[in-house]
């Protein structure tokens, strides 16, 4: 984050949380922000950021002391919500959703708003209390400033004696540590090293505020032509903020006309007021019109694509092999195309309605989920177009050699040779009508010649088969991770495994790795 640009840092501790949420959920979830905090502090200093980024950290901060440790292991600023809550009244009956706080803190119930005897001044005299007790704190610490006290693990002292014995068992090196206190490192947030994000380029203050500025002023309509493409992200969204600032509500409608050719970058016209209206002639990509707040959006397709140049499902009937989100997007454009009909064909059995007995929470839920284009299309044709444990058999063509159907047939779970497959259930053929086939297909397993070029065995799963909990295969010097070694996974996945094979390849080659 702070590579990209972040400007501030939050680590929320598991102490924390809202009314709403089930005790257990507060008190037996999550971890410790003294250990998020500890840990981005050092790696942001390890990895030359720290000067960039403001780190803060919230969880039950309940005194100056807690404030003072929260300094010393590298933070900056502080969020506080339950103990400001109590002052002002709050009791933690934990209904805070169900609209029966019975001191009118989150309620809109009239009566008990009533109730509510809470004012500002509690709060303001409670931040007080904190910032005395920082200040004392710090006094006897003989440090000065917020600043000063930042990352100085070295001020904090383990206890001598343990409240027991488990307590005494736990080793705080690795937070007290600081290994690069003294090292010329800078070690806390610097004005001067924040980043640039060259705001001046962008299209809202190079072309809108500079060519609109002045009737932006006087609220005077304006028309603008613009080029637009799709690294211009946010696109009117500083302009729309500048009607705000000046217009309070926004403007009448349509005072400013911004048409936009190309292609419309992430979040085109985020957030945008009353009053300016962009129009897009192209295409755009996601979060278009994000958080749209009475400013108007008008996208059309780019004129400059006649007919038959494009891939067109308008008048079609439509086959999809393949599930997921590509699948699912698919029957969705088929849809706005205008398609004559729709069917999505997915190889693998129908998923379960609700979770099996293996699979509790907090796992993925292997369930059937509906999408949008599966919903869309079941309003419109009448039924869901999924076809499970299906696939095209064989694709047929008119006189002219276009496509005009397909031939499908059933699918059904078999054990060979140790794998489990899809194998094709003899006489279930069925003709389709098709004049549009869209192939959505994911990942079903590594390519054959990626093990294969170096001899890899692999597992029954057709993954590479690598060593228990390791992953070097059994070809010295090559070793496999990720999808190549667990099959389709997340990419979190990836990335950790990633990690330990790295860390293992440098174990090979050197004797001992320097990752973590």
């Amino acid at each position: 984050m702070a590579k990209a640009g972040a400007q501030v840092v939050l680590i929320s501790g598991y102490d924390g949380g809202t009314g709403a949420a089930p005790r257990t959920s507060i008190h037996h979830a999550g971890l410790p922000w003294e250990l998020g905090l500890a840990e981005t502090h050092q790696t942001l200093i390890q990895n030359d950021l720290r000067s960039r980024v403001v780190v803060e950290t919230d969880g039950k901060l309940m005194s100056g002391r807690d404030v003072a440790i929260a300094c010393m292991l590298g933070a900056e600023e502080f969020g506080f919500a339950t103990a400001p809550l109590v002052t002002m009244g709050c009791v933690m009956m934990r209904v805070c959703n169900l609209d029966t706080c019975p001191v009118g803190v989150a309620s809109q119930n009239p009566e008990l708003r009533r109730r509510f005897r809470g004012k500002p001044e509690y709060v303001v005299n409670f931040m007080r209390f904190i910032a005395q007790e920082l200040r004392e704190h710090m006094a006897r610490l003989g440090v000065r400033t917020v600043d000063e006290l930042v990352g100085r693990t070295d001020l904090l002292r383990v206890r001598e004696r343990a409240v027991n014995e488990r307590a005494a068992t736990v080793d705080l090196s690795a937070i007290l540590g600081n290994p690069y206190i003294g090292e010329g490192y800078k070690t806390h947030f610097d004005p001067a090293d924040i980043y640039d994000f060259g705001l001046e380029k962008t299209v809202d203050q190079s072309v809108l505020l500079a060519r609109m500025g002045a009737a932006l002023k006087k609220g005077q309509k304006k028309r603008l032509p613009l080029s637009v493409t799709s690294t211009d992200r946010a696109m009117g969204t500083m302009f729309g903020s500048g009607i705000t600032r000046a217009h309070g509500e926004g403007l009448e409608e349509d005072t400013f006309i911004v048409h936009c050719a190309g292609g419309g970058g992430q979040s085109f016209g985020a957030f945008i007021p009353r009053g300016l209206t962009l129009e897009l002639e192209g295409d755009s990509n996601d979060y278009f019109g994000k958080g749209l707040s009475g400013g108007k959006l008008v996208a059309v397709v780019d004129s400059g694509l006649a007919k038959g140049t494009f891939l067109d499902a308008g008048g079609k009937d439509v086959v999809i092999v393949g599930g997921g989100d590509t699948g699912n997007d698919c029957v969705g454009t088929a849809i706005r195309h205008g398609c004559r009909s729709v069917v999505q064909l997915e190889m693998l059995p129908k998923p379960p309605d609700v979770r099996g007995e293996d699979n509790p929470w907090p796992q993925w839920p292997r369930v059937c989920k509906t999408d949008y284009g599966q919903e869309e299309a079941a309003a419109l044709f009448g039924a869901d177009p999924r076809r499970c444990q299906s696939t095209v058999k064989e694709c047929r063509v008119d006189e002219s050699g276009a496509l005009c159907s397909i031939v499908t047939v059933r699918l059904e779970p078999k054990e060979q040779d140790g794998r489990r497959i899809m194998a094709e259930v003899s006489g279930s053929e069925e003709e389709l009508p098709c004049q549009l086939l869209l192939i959505a297909a994911g990942f079903l397993g590594p390519e054959d010649y990626t093990a294969d070029v170096f001899g890899v065995e692999r597992d029954s799963r057709s993954n590479a088969a690598t060593a228990a909990g390791g992953y070097a295969t059994g070809v010295d010097k090559v070793f496999a991770a990720g999808d190549m070694r667990r099959g389709q996974s997340l990419v979190v996945w990836a990335i950790a495994e990633g990690r330990a094979a790295a860390r293992e390849v440098d174990e090979y080659l050197m004797g001992y790795s320097g990752l973590a």
